[in-house]
């Protein structure tokens, strides 16, 4: 048997009967999906009768200027994700259009092979098979299966970004893998601006990867190029066509960068399921295990963010003995989660970083301050506004607390927050270097991390 190398460059022996199994586990994963779909039966899901027919359906018609807001916000998302399913829609019926859907949220396990043979060559099948199996079983995967939803789809192309990047730390020669990669991400972005957080976090990363400077440049370069041009050719005329029309872009979001009269206040998220102590709060990653409605609205215990942390603690105990030529693949993933995440929410890095913590110092600091009713409270870099949040319950209607910040989308963030939760207070934009009040005129000032 003649050895070959991965496509990442290492020297790991694969021969053809071990190929088969591949692709058989990749086989088996489709048709689990798709039998999975059929099972399920025809899709009926609230988006699929919202919008996702509907915007693909008015961009085709050139209704976009005779409908108002049929579809609420999602009536002005780029329609050439629905496109397809919308098209298949008018043309199969509801289990077969399930079953070819599942079947292709199936193939999501080919890209999760891919990585996990570069990352762990000398574990068994057994193992590798496993780390796919947890990649498909989360609840949003499994209850997607066969829908309209394009998440399970648009985390196929973004896997592919992945499997195809995490060989080039060891492979000097693959332009046409980085450019492959940067086309994906750029697409995936364009079709769901949701994912940006997350496709940014490994391009950012993507120096991690190299092995030298000039190869860091020419990696970046490849992937942006890719992932501005695929943009361009699926988001730009769409995102033209809003801007013309309301002045935005991306409507009707970020209108904190894009400001006009058609934004009605508030962020209408759902604030139900916040932890309400930092206990709850040190125990979040444990939620899913036993409250499904944490994370998902499908009854499924998920524990497998709890064994993430697990998993990563482990890496990072070990790692002096794991392959030299393996660690940036991990460094590059690792700190891809923790940008995409940080930019995705804030609130969700500071428990990474804190483990949690943050939430203990924040009610200490609340409790400390000892506020009493009517008095007044400057909150400084209050960002998305934890501890204005606190305050202005402490000081009650008689009292005040200015919520502030530097950083005008985190400003918004924190005020949209407070808006969802009823509580009504000034928000300004302000450099807490240079305040915009009197001296004296508070009886507390807090920053928190500014």
């Amino acid at each position: 048997m003649s050895a070959t190398l991965t496509p990442g460059g290492e020297g790991l022996a694969r021969s053809p009967s071990q190929r088969v199994v591949l692709g058989a586990m990749t086989a088996i994963s489709v048709l689990g999906c798709a039998l999975g779909a059929a099972a399920f039966g025809p899709d009926a899901n609230f988006d699929l009768r919202n919008y996702h027919l509907y915007v693909a359906w008015a961009w085709l018609t050139d209704r976009g200027a005779i409908d108002v807001a049929a579809a609420q916000a999602q009536t002005w998302f780029n329609p050439l994700l629905s496109v397809p399913h919308f098209l298949a829609f008018q043309r199969l019926d509801g289990v077969t259009l399930a079953v070819f859907v599942g079947a292709l949220q199936g193939l999501c396990a080919a890209p999760l092979l891919a990585v996990a043979n570069r990352l762990l060559p000398q574990e068994s099948l057994a193992i590798r098979a496993l780390l796919v199996i947890a990649g498909l079983t989360s609840a949003s995967f499994l209850g997607q299966l066969g829908a309209s939803y394009g998440d399970s789809l648009l985390a196929l192309a973004m896997l592919c970004a992945i499997a195809l990047l995490s060989g080039t730390a060891t492979n000097r020669s693959a332009p046409a893998r980085e450019v492959m990669a940067g086309l994906l991400l750029g697409g995936v972005v364009a079709l769901k601006l949701a994912l940006a957080p997350l496709a940014l976090g490994l391009c950012l990363a993507l120096p991690l990867l190299a092995i030298d400077g000039r190869a860091r440049v020419a990696l970046v370069t490849r992937v942006g190029l890719a992932a501005t041009t695929a943009f361009a050719l699926l988001a730009a005329p769409w995102m033209w066509s809003m801007w013309s029309t309301w002045g935005n872009p991306v409507f009707p979001h970020l209108d904190a960068l894009f400001p006009g009269d058609w934004i009605a206040p508030g962020s209408g998220r759902d604030v139900r399921f916040l932890p309400a102590t930092p206990g709850e709060a040190l125990l979040r990653p444990l939620a899913p295990v036993f409250d499904w409605r944490a994370t998902s609205d499908y009854r499924i215990r998920d524990g497998r963010i709890a064994l993430l942390f697990v998993a990563v603690a482990t890496v990072a105990w070990r790692w002096r003995h794991i392959d030299p030529e393996r660690r940036p693949v991990l460094r590059w993933l690792a700190v891809s989660f923790m940008l995409g995440y940080a930019m995705y929410k804030y609130d969700v890095m500071n428990d990474l970083m804190s483990l949690g913590l943050h939430r203990i110092w924040k009610a200490y600091t609340v409790a400390a301050a000892n506020l009493r009713d009517g008095e007044q409270v400057l909150d400084i870099a209050a960002g998305t506004g934890d501890l204005t949040r606190a305050f202005a319950r402490k000081v009650g209607a008689n009292g005040l607390v200015v919520h502030t910040d530097i950083n005008e989308a985190m400003l918004k963030r924190g005020r949209d927050r407070l808006i969802d939760e009823g509580i009504s207070l000034p928000t300004v934009l302000c450099d807490g270097e240079v305040l915009p009040f009197a001296s004296g005129r508070f009886d507390l000032v807090s920053v928190a991390f500014g």
